[in-house]
């Protein structure tokens, strides 16, 4: 999750909000595609109401029937994702608290087997930006790639389905510090995306958006837009299908 969506979710009014998250990869109820569990063409969302350190997620029948609530085990469920399988809901799970940190949790489309991927973590002075967390599944369903705070200073890995993680893909640091990484997409080419905010808005070192591509071996990093001064928000990015 970006500083911006961040900024927003955080600063939610008091009044019912629902945000419709993402749908499912298997298109209308009845496609020929393999389904498992509750992964046939639902829609994920989650409903926030009169707090914004509170919310619950729900799936829904793509024609508005058979609301229902997906157990979390967590305050804030935020970003949740069908696996392209089907088989699994990966979500983030946002800091109900100042001092609560946040994560990525995967579960069964029925809530349950929950399992932590990553968590945030930071020193206990620690006065910088706190991003939060973004994953990506991997186009087979079987791994994530996730940007999470390790004491304080921004990582990016790739991860199996038990909390493991596989790969390095931390990019080397520029002439600017790195501040967060977020935004984490999978290709079906094999590419990770990410946007890396680098620089001090409190100092005149300040600052850049870039957004970057690395193979998920961790190999062929490159920078394929840059936005200089203080992005306030960072542009979308969605892969062809190919």
């Amino acid at each position: 999750m970006n500083m911006a969506t961040l900024s927003t979710r955080r600063g939610l009014a008091t009044t019912a909000v629902v945000t419709a998250l993402v749908l499912s990869s298997f298109g209308a109820r009845g496609s020929a595609r393999p389904t498992t569990g509750s992964a046939t063409g639902d829609i994920l969302f989650v409903a926030t109401r009169n707090h914004p350190f509170a919310g619950q997620l729900y799936a829904i029948n793509p024609d508005g029937s058979g609301r229902r609530r997906v157990p979390t085990g967590s305050k804030l469920p935020w970003g949740a994702r069908w696996a392209p399988d089907g088989r699994h809901i990966a979500f983030e799970a946002g800091a109900s608290s100042p001092s609560a940190r946040d994560a990525i949790f995967l579960i069964a489309p029925d809530g349950t087997r929950r399992v932590r991927i990553a968590q945030d973590s930071y020193p206990s002075n620690f006065a910088g930006t706190r991003p939060g967390v973004s994953f990506a599944w991997s186009p087979n369903g079987s791994r994530l790639a996730y940007s999470v705070i390790e004491d304080g200073k921004p990582r990016l890995y790739i991860g199996d389905l038990t909390g493991k993680k596989l790969v390095d893909l931390t990019p080397p640091e520029g002439a600017s510090p790195t501040t967060s990484l977020g935004e984490v997409t999978w290709s079906r080419g094999g590419w990770v995306g990410f946007f890396r905010f680098a620089g001090d808005p409190a100092t005149s070192n300040c600052c850049s958006l870039t957004y970057e591509l690395v193979r998920s071996s961790g190999k062929g990093l490159r920078r394929i837009l840059r936005i200089y001064d203080y992005p306030h928000d960072g542009p979308g990015i969605s892969w062809s299908p190919n």
